[in-house]
């Protein structure tokens, strides 16, 4: 029965997703088994991840298997936020062997270099996002962080080949690199949305979300300790930034579970079971009778109804069936936007803190770095409060405004310009949690991987664009440069804002 805290509830029917409207959206953060009844309407896939597996998630509540999954999880976004912020540091010290310049002064060369890796995601998420819906997201996300890994590894031994390949052989493992980081970030945010309940998955696609500050601090402190004091010997810093990626993915093989939604839409009841039954029997904060009904419970999942593998071209379909494609095309948009102004900056902000005079760039960067721990922590905590399209909106608002303070202060005072990449920095990491959460719920397992590649594409398609348009400003100009990089990066965010402003707030919320 719909629970009477509900006072209008309004079904609408589309192809590929359900969405519901609540006059009284703070009241839906309510139990699953108080919130809704099987309805027709529902596709047979939103009814398995819904009804079927989700009351078993619940009932299990957060178990230490989950927890362990969602280390492992966290661990795979640090290692791609090392990988997309690695070579920021990098230009920043890499000399062109034949000529001996600086190569963040040769607009042509450092564009290809900042972009690559955006240019290798774009890719990388269109297709693992895809494969991720057919073949499943653990799979996926291990062979792309071992992707990243190999391809971060080779790129330090970029200094060992003849003059004349380095750079080329550089940016080919970059752009290789950033398939895999492409790869492993739909797969990350779509397998942590389906490894909790509805009332656990805000919190947890936030902590996952914050270890990307973890590796932004992890690549500043490193870059510090070897490119400050050692510059020539930024192989070192290159291997070590490799690092993450490969240690998150052999972890992922020996302890990751698989998403039971997952299993479940695709008919592997079997695998589902196990699956939950291993999440069941590792809870520690139910009683032995209420693991045996949750036991009982996996052992009556329903079976899911018969029906094709989705092709590519189905789910190319889905995600632009016309009651759903106004979303796909906003969160496109909105992720396009965010990208171009927050990796536009990130990825030359030591460049922009040289040309500002600044004494040492790499504390400055490990300050802009650190920004983002009060970004994150104010959007794990307001994320259930003000909702997730209302966190997005007023976070790209405040990065707007924090991008204006920035360039304000850029040729007066350096704490003044601190302060202002700072708060950036800290307003686009709150968004960036809130629009993973806010994403992910507004596209159904089925169709989920496949969305969320599709929007990281158009946001590292923003990113290329960022880097490049900051490339050809900064390499070689003066410090007006930075005033249009910085106003750009703002009006950029504040279409992003719109574009959330535009989108449905997500059901679960």
């Amino acid at each position: 029965m719909i629970s009477k805290f509900y006072e209008t509830i309004k079904l609408l029917n589309f192809n590929f997703v359900t969405k519901c409207e609540f006059e009284n959206p703070r009241m839906v953060k309510k139990k699953w088994n108080n919130r809704m009844e099987e309805d027709g309407s529902f596709l047979s896939e939103d009814r398995a991840s819904v009804v079927e597996v989700d009351t078993v998630l619940l009932a299990i509540g957060s178990s230490p298997l989950q927890q362990q999954c969602l280390i492992l999880l966290g661990l795979a976004n640090a290692a791609d936020a090392v990988e997309v912020l690695a070579i920021g540091y990098i230009i920043t010290v890499f000399k062109d062997p034949t000529t001996g310049a600086d190569i963040d002064s040769i607009p042509g060369w450092s564009s290809v270099m900042t972009s690559g890796v955006f240019i290798g995601m774009l890719f990388g998420g269109i297709f693992s996002g895809m494969y991720g819906d057919k073949w499943g997201r653990k799979p996926l996300l291990i062979a792309s962080l071992g992707l990243n890994g190999v391809a971060g590894i080779l790129s330090s031994a970029t200094l060992l080949l003849p003059a004349h390949i380095q750079v080329p052989w550089l940016v080919l493992f970059r752009v290789i690199g950033g398939v895999g980081v492409g790869g492993s970030v739909p797969a990350t945010f779509a397998l942590t949305s389906e490894l909790v309940s509805g009332d656990w998955r805000g919190f947890y696609i936030n902590i996952v979300a914050c270890f990307w500050s973890i590796g932004t601090l992890y690549t500043a402190i490193i870059a510090y300790m070897i490119l400050h004091w050692t510059p020539q010997n930024w192989p070192l810093f290159a291997l070590l930034v490799a690092l993450p990626a490969v240690v998150s993915s052999i972890l992922c093989i020996l302890i990751l579970e698989e998403s039971p939604v997952f299993l479940w839409t695709n008919g592997r009841l079997v695998e589902c079971a196990a699956c939950l039954n291993r999440l069941n029997d590792s809870s520690n904060s139910i009683s032995n009778y209420e693991r045996q009904l949750i036991a009982s419970k996996i052992e009556t999942l329903a079976p899911p109804p018969m029906q094709p593998a989705p092709s590519t071209r189905m789910l190319v379909e889905g995600i632009l069936a016309p009651d759903i494609r106004r979303r796909t095309l906003y969160v496109c948009l909105l992720f396009f936007f965010l990208s171009f102004a927050h990796y536009g900056i990130s990825s030359w902000v030591s460049d922009i803190f040289k040309k500002l005079h600044f004494s040492n760039i790499y504390a400055t960067s490990f300050f802009y770095a650190l920004a983002t721990v009060p970004g994150l922590l104010s959007a794990l905590y307001w994320v259930d409060k003000v909702g997730r399209k209302h966190l997005v909106v007023w976070s790209m608002l405040g990065s707007f405004i924090s991008a204006i303070l920035f360039a304000t202060f850029s040729s007066s005072s350096k704490l003044g310009t601190t302060v202002g990449a700072a708060m950036f920095n800290a307003f686009s990491a709150c968004a960036w949690n809130g629009v993973d959460i806010f994403s992910a719920e507004l596209f159904p397992s089925s169709l989920r991987g496949t969305a969320l590649g599709w929007a990281g594409a158009c946001g590292r398609l923003g990113s290329v664009l960022g880097t490049v348009f900051n490339s050809l400003q900064i390499a070689g100009g003066s410090e007006s440069a930075v005033w249009t990089v910085l106003i750009t990066a703002g009006v950029s965010m504040l279409l992003g804002a719109k574009c959330a402003h535009l989108l449905p707030e997500t059901f679960i919320w």
